[in-house]
């Protein structure tokens, strides 16, 4: 009787391990179901921030790249130089990446601030984009090119990704004028589309 029992007890435990293997089956709780964690905040930065080994961005980086931009857009305007062709008049004056002094003139339909609004830029996006560049070249001697994103990040815990991104380029003559200066921006515009999306505006400040 005693043997009996033993063995009824045997294959009832066998029976709730099996149960229990069953449902772990059906219902694994693995890290790869878990969802991905939700961002506790969206961040703009305009300006070239370095990514780490694995793609990612230091939430400390972004704002420091953010904070930076904001005050430099916040200067105060120098004296600005004066022409007799209201076109050459300066617009704005302001030092670049590299500490060069850089303006842009009232301009024509073909370059300066007249233009570069065509394709829905404002005077912090111009600036921003020489001031911190992801890229800088002289082309032809005379030509310097910047072209830096702006990003829009996710971030949670410090750690951000890019949720959207367009790149921005400037291009600026360094052709001395009758003043002294250099002609200054031709063009600013985002890289793609004809014109900048509000998004990436809103971005620069």
């Amino acid at each position: 009787m005693g043997i009996i029992l033993k063995i009824t007890a045997f294959k009832r435990a066998l029976a709730v391990c099996a149960s229990a293997a069953l449902l772990l089956t059906v219902s694994p709780l693995s890290p790869a179901t878990a969802s991905e964690p939700t961002p506790d905040k969206v961040v703009s930065a305009f300006g070239y921030v370095q990514a780490q080994p694995n793609g990612t961005f230091l939430e400390s980086d972004v704002m420091a790249v953010k904070a930076a931009s904001n005050a430099s857009a916040a200067v105060p305007e120098d004296l600005l130089a004066r022409a007799a062709d209201p076109a050459y008049v300066i617009y704005s004056r302001w030092n670049d990446n590299l500490a060069k002094p850089t303006v842009i003139r009232n301009g024509t339909a073909a370059f300066g601030w007249a233009h570069v609004q065509k394709h829905r830029v404002t005077l912090n996006m111009v600036k921003k984009t020489t001031m911190f560049p992801k890229t800088r070249s002289v082309q032809g001697g005379n030509t310097i090119v910047y072209q830096t994103p702006a990003n829009e990040y996710e971030c949670w815990l410090g750690i951000c990704r890019i949720k959207r991104t367009m790149d921005v380029r400037t291009v600026v003559s360094n052709t001395r004028m009758g003043d002294g200066l250099q002609k200054g921006v031709i063009t600013t515009y985002c890289v793609g589309p004809m014109t900048c999306p509000a998004w990436v505006a809103a971005t620069a400040g």
